[in-house]
Order: C-alpha cells, then sequence, then structure tokens
C-alpha cells in the first residue's frame, strides 16, 4: 500500500505510530488518526479528529493500542484492541473510538507496553502508579495472576517520576 501524503491536518505537535494507525497531538491540543486502531477495526481513510479528547496533553502508541490524558481533570481515554482488558474500562471489548479508563484523575504521564500494547500503567500528579491489562505473570503487583480490567495501585511508592513497562514486567522508579 502507497503512502499519500495527508493534507487535511495542520498545527502538528507529535506523530505516533501504532501497527496499523497514526495518530498526531496537534498544537491546539487535538488528537487525530489515521487507519484503523485494531486488526478488524474499521479503517479512518483520513486524520479524523477525535471530538470526545479534548485539551489533550500526552498520546502514547502501542501495537493496537492508542491512550491519551486528556480535559482540565486530567483523565485518560483508550482505544484499541482490549482482549487483555488494557483499555481499563472493565471489559474485553475493542473500542474504535476512545473509552475513558476508569476512576483516573490527575494523571501526570501514561505508559504503555510497547511491543504488544497489552498492558498500560498511569502516573497521578501525587507519584502514585496505576496499571490495568495483562497479569499473567502477576507484574502489576495486584496479587494474582489474572488480567485487571480496571487500574490498580501498582505499589506503595507515592513519590514516583518514572515507569517502565515490557511484556512480563512493570518498574517505577521512586524519587
Amino acid at each position: 500500500e502507497e503512502f499519500e501524503p495527508n493534507t487535511d491536518i495542520s498545527n502538528v505537535g507529535e506523530v505516533h505510530v501504532g501497527r496499523d494507525q497514526v495518530c498526531v497531538l496537534t498544537q491546539d491540543q487535538e488528537v487525530r488518526c489515521k487507519g484503523r486502531p485494531y486488526e478488524g477495526a474499521q479503517n479512518r481513510g483520513a486524520f479524523g479528529r477525535l471530538a470526545s479528547v479534548t485539551m489533550a496533553t500526552k498520546l502514547v502508541l502501542a501495537e493496537e493500542l492508542a491512550c491519551a490524558i486528556y480535559g482540565e481533570q486530567r483523565q485518560v481515554a483508550c482505544w484499541g484492541q482490549n482482549d487483555r482488558g488494557q483499555l481499563g474500562d472493565g471489559t474485553t471489548e475493542p473500542a474504535r473510538d476512545p473509552v475513558n479508563v476508569r476512576d483516573l484523575q490527575n494523571i501526570a504521564d501514561v505508559f504503555l507496553e510497547p511491543a504488544s500494547g497489552t498492558t498500560a500503567c498511569a502516573l497521578n500528579q501525587m507519584g502514585e502508579v496505576f496499571c490495568w491489562g495483562q497479569n499473567e505473570q502477576g507484574q502489576l503487583a495486584a496479587g494474582n495472576e489474572q488480567d485487571q480490567l480496571v487500574p490498580v495501585p501498582f505499589s506503595l511508592l507515592r513519590e514516583t517520576r518514572d515507569v517502565a513497562l515490557t511484556e512480563a514486567t512493570v518498574c517505577a522508579l521512586d524519587q
């Protein structure tokens, strides 16, 4: 498939690429995406604005998952595949359009496991970490090895400044 330059976006601040999707965060704090967010989803032919994600300050993409921090309350919305609960909305249904991750506000940063995007974590402004999604090896420190469909506290750390994820590990760096 040949890539064709698209002229229906402007003020691009950041460009992010997933497996079959490209999203941009504009300088006007809008998120616009082209392509399909997960296998089997309807293709977005042009860079369409995701109307529910306003005042976006952060955008991250993995293979079949995308998340953004947005709004005055600094919530997280995600869209894409959801077979391991990686949307954090309490379901395992995929979503072409953004859905809110449950019970997250005042989020400073959001992190995705880069290879498959089956695990996600958010760092709030108080330094607390919450994670959701794949947990088959207990990597979310939830006390079990079941996938977490909604965010769970990752640790007792209260001054976390960074988080790193792999398919089987979540690490948090404290102050």
